[in-house]
């Protein structure tokens, strides 16, 4: 929205181009992680993983789902020097979550379709280990990210709950 108001494209960057070119490398090795993780996952899950990692990664959004942390980073003025691989484990981990909770909002919204669930959940448990990976020895790190994960799902649950009207004969009943 931000955008739309400013007046920018969505392919618009403010950055320089080192900082694009750093967000740019950030998405190339968070891609290639991503799909040589999937190398260990069986043939059933593989498919639906790449496919949905894809469609994330390259969904109008993706950009900035990956590098999210590498831009933040970048707009630091005088950052701590990041350790190695840690904005990749970030945009990794910010990857998965998405693919995650875009295949289970479409279960919320009763679009939902069972054979990316095995997909999902793979999503979710890689998400989370990738946050463990990059500062899992910061408690406030783990708890911060253990509180917003609850409170995605608390949107949800809420959304779920105070969102939806019954639908009869074409006809949205409002109580």
């Amino acid at each position: 929205l931000y955008r739309q108001r400013d007046g920018r494209s969505l392919r618009t960057s403010s950055l320089s181009p080192a900082e694009n070119a750093n967000a740019r490398d950030v998405r190339g090795t968070v891609m290639k992680t991503a799909r040589q993780e999937c190398r260990e996952l069986g043939a059933e899950v593989q498919p639906s993983m790449l496919r949905l990692l894809g469609s994330v990664a390259d969904s109008e959004n993706g950009p900035e789902i990956i590098n999210l942390a590498a831009r933040f980073y970048d707009t630091l003025r005088r950052p701590a020097p990041a350790p190695e691989g840690f904005l990749e484990k970030l945009g990794l981990a910010n990857l998965y979550g998405w693919v995650a909770y875009t295949v289970y909002d479409d279960f919320l919204d009763d679009e939902g379709k069972p054979a990316l669930l095995p997909a999902a959940n793979v999503a979710m448990r890689r998400s989370l280990a990738c946050f463990s990976a990059a500062l899992g020895g910061d408690k406030d790190f783990r708890t911060c990210v253990r509180t917003t994960f609850d409170r995605i799902d608390n949107a949800n649950a809420w959304e779920v709950s105070h969102c939806r009207f019954t639908v009869r004969t074409g006809h949205i009943i409002v109580g």
